[in-house]
Parts: C-alpha cells; sequence; structure tokens
C-alpha cells in the first residue's frame, strides 16, 4: 500500500504515505518498534508493525479511523510454469516436506509460491478433480524465465522427491485446484452444519518441524481435519472440523498451540486479522510495550472511542493474561 486516505474522529480526510516514517506527536516508539523486530520477516506479527505512516492503519482494524481510499502498489505480471509434486502424507512421513521447505528458501526470488494441500483437503474435492493419488501434494508456480535453472538446481537435487512424481499444470488447472480446496472445505461444513476450527500460524522456517509435530499431536485427536496453504512460508492452516462435542476439546487445542508459538516467536495470525473471537489467544504475544502505546495512539487518535471500541487495543497487558 503506497498511501491512503483515511476519516479521524473529527470528521477530516487525512492523507497518510508509506514514503514517511510513522511520528507521533509526543509518543516515542523506540521501545514498541524494539519489540517487533523479532516478527519484522512475518506477514504479520501479533501486533501492527507502526513504523510507516500507513501502518496507522493497516492491522489495526479500523481502531484509529476509517479507511476511505487507498492506492496499492502492484508487480508485473510475470509468464510462470505450473507444477505439482506428490509426497508422501505428512502424518506418515514428513521428512520430504522439511527437506523442501529448507532447500526453497534459496530459489525464492524464482518462485511466485509455494501451496501445501494435504491429502486429507483433497478429499473434499470429486475423486475425478483430485490429482494427489493419496498423497499429499506442494504446488509451485515459477516464474518461465527461471524454470530451467529451477529445474537444475532444487528439482534434480531433492533427495526424499523423485522426478517421477513431479508434474505440470496447465494455468487454469493451477489455479482451479487452489481455489477449490478451500472453498470445498467451507461447503462441507456449511452442509455439515458443522463449525470450522482454523489456525493461521506462521513460525520461521528453522521451527517449521516443531509446528509440523504439535499438528501431527493434533491429528491423533479422532476429530476431522485437513492441512494446507502457504508452505514456503511456513505458514498453513490447520482446520479441525468438529462435531459440536468436540468444540470444547479443539478450543484447548489451540490454547496449547498459540502458547508454543508464543515461545517460537511466532506469529498467531499471519494474514487475518485478530477481531473479537481471536482476542483471546493474544494474550502471551502482547507485553507493555504494545498495551502503552496502544493506549497513547487511542488517546490521540480515538479520544471518544469511537472507533472499534471492542478491539484489541482497549486490552490491557493484564487482561490479556488473565
Amino acid at each position: 500500500m503506497v498511501r491512503l486516505k483515511y476519516i479521524n474522529f473529527e470528521g477530516e480526510e487525512l492523507e497518510l504515505s508509506r514514503e514517511n516514517d510513522l511520528q507521533v506527536e509526543g509518543v516515542d516508539l523506540t521501545a514498541y518498534q524494539e519489540s517487533f523486530k523479532a516478527y519484522n520477516k512475518f506477514k504479520n506479527a501479533p501486533f501492527p508493525r507502526f513504523e510507516k505512516e500507513t501502518d496507522l492503519m493497516i492491522g489495526t482494524e479500523g481502531q484509529l479511523g476509517i479507511v476511505t481510499e487507498v492506492e496499492i502498489e502492484t508487480v508485473e505480471n510475470t509468464p510462470a510454469q505450473h507444477l505439482f509434486m506428490l509426497i508422501p502424507k505428512w502424518e506418515d512421513n514428513y521428512t520430504p516436506h522439511l527437506e523442501i521447505i529448507k532447500k526453497i528458501q534459496n530459489f525464492r526470488n524464482d518462485v511466485i509460491l509455494v501451496e501445501l494441500i494435504d491429502s486429507n483437503a483433497f478429499s473434499f474435492l470429486p475423486e475425478e478433480d483430485r490429482p494427489n493419488k493419496g498423497m499429499d501434494a506442494i504446488f509451485f508456480e515459477v516464474k518461465a524465465d527461471s524454470f530451467e535453472s529451477f529445474y537444475e538446481n532444487f528439482l534434480s537435487t531433492l533427495e526424499h522427491v523423485s522426478e517421477e512424481d513431479i508434474f505440470e499444470l496447465t494455468e487454469n488447472r493451477f489455479h482451479n485446484i487452489r481455489a477449490s480446496v478451500p472453498r470445498a472445505v467451507f461447503e462441507e461444513n456449511s452442509r455439515m452444519g458443522v463449525v470450522k476450527m482454523g489456525t493461521d500460524v506462521q513460525v520461521k522456517v528453522e521451527d517449521f518441524q516443531k509446528l509440523m509435530d504439535i499438528y501431527r499431536e493434533f491429528s491423533k485427536e479422532g476429530v476431522r481435519y485437513n492441512l494446507f496453504g502457504h508452505f514456503g512460508d511456513a505458514h498453513l492452516h490447520f482446520n479441525f472440523m468438529p462435531a459440536p462435542e468436540d468444540m470444547d476439546r479443539c478450543k484447548r487445542r489451540f490454547e496449547y498451540l498459540y502458547d508454543e508459538v508464543a515461545k517460537l516467536k511466532g506469529s498467531p495470525f499471519a494474514e487475518h486479522g485478530i477481531g473479537l473471537i481471536k482476542q483471546k489467544y493474544i494474550k502471551n504475544f502482547i507485553g507493555p510495550e504494545q498495551t502503552e502505546l496502544y493506549q497513547k495512539l487511542k488517546s490521540k487518535f480515538d479520544p471518544h472511542g469511537q472507533f472499534f471500541p471492542q478491539g484489541f487495543m482497549n486490552l490491557n497487558s493484564e487482561s490479556h493474561r488473565a
């Protein structure tokens, strides 16, 4: 986001720019920004970035003003080739998964996306639409001008993946599969009257195995589940699909997950907002550096408490840890 306009508490429309560092009169951001460094490479941290002007409105969920207009920077549409590889189910053998996520980090300039869809997620598609043969699949969108190098230096060097299990796809087929899986999961939930309980956790690549170990524990709960998402970023969505009588048990497992992710300095909600329901899960991620700054910003930008008064910026560190 290059710039945005917002309405402040006095009804004025003001403009913010990503080109300008955030400066708030009478507010020292040093301690807060120091605490953010642990999350600097994540898509989203457990709390807003607050480095550039536009950060006042990004990740604060309307708690400091109402956004009216945005200017978004885009990247050039690059020709790409699309493929997927079949690997064992992660519950049985995640050695290939660990090899791939470690090695793919050296090719981030060559790939546009790397996504995992596990065998459970594929099961929600009609059988004729499943290319996975009962296995997990990792999908790659690779820049066309980098494909030859990517094949020679990445695909052909994998020790735990056979070249016979690597397949090319058309662009339409590639994107249709990626879009159809989460849609099919949602439709199944609606049809069965089931509430999906999903995670949005991202960890550092070096902690990915620890996250997968937690998900392996979850897979033994006897509750339907699936796993898919942004594999190259160590950011996967584990989804419980519990019956009503399983809800409390799944909630307790998620509480355990977020406690462990906090220990790893991971991000609990890497691409979706916190809202109301998720607030209880951020208790171990928020400290005095955050809550003190929230109070100062709310006092300055929302002195009358008009903007999302139930939002996370109105919670103090004591209430988070209650």
